[in-house]
């Protein structure tokens, strides 16, 4: 759904036209929907990802420790995990939790992005050091 109102863009999701700007990545513009809050880049009209939804758009995998289709995406802010014995923050994590079983899983993309934020701090604490 486009909307040829640069300043007040509609939702992808929903069409709806109240949202509000909650920052840039890079040069890119970020907007969060009022109603159904899907976040999305307007200038490329694509959704980044859910922060919050009904059950009945929450995509819903196999667990694979219960054999249930029952892990649903859910995002953390501030999520403490370790990697490799370092212990880091991930600002918005996205975690793939059982319903049944409560086991976390993570995708491949999500786990690249927390190595990169390990990354960073390993050199953040090397040029501490120095």
């Amino acid at each position: 759904m486009k909307n040829n109102n640069p300043e007040n863009p509609s939702c992808l999701s929903c069409g709806n036209k109240n949202s509000k700007s909650i920052g840039k990545v890079g040069e890119f513009e970020v907007r969060k929907c009022n109603r159904c809050a899907y976040e999305w880049f307007p200038e490329l009209q694509k959704l980044i990802y859910v922060t919050t939804s009904p059950t009945d758009y929450v995509p819903k995998v196999m667990c694979e420790i219960c054999k249930k289709n029952t892990v649903e995406v859910h995002e953390k802010r501030g999520y403490e995990t370790e990697i490799d014995g370092y212990t880091i923050t991930i600002p918005r994590a996205e975690i793939g939790i059982c319903s049944k079983c409560g086991d976390k899983t993570v995708s491949k993309d999500e786990y690249k992005k927390w190595r990169k934020i390990l990354r960073g701090e390993k050199q953040r604490n090397r040029k501490g050091e120095q």
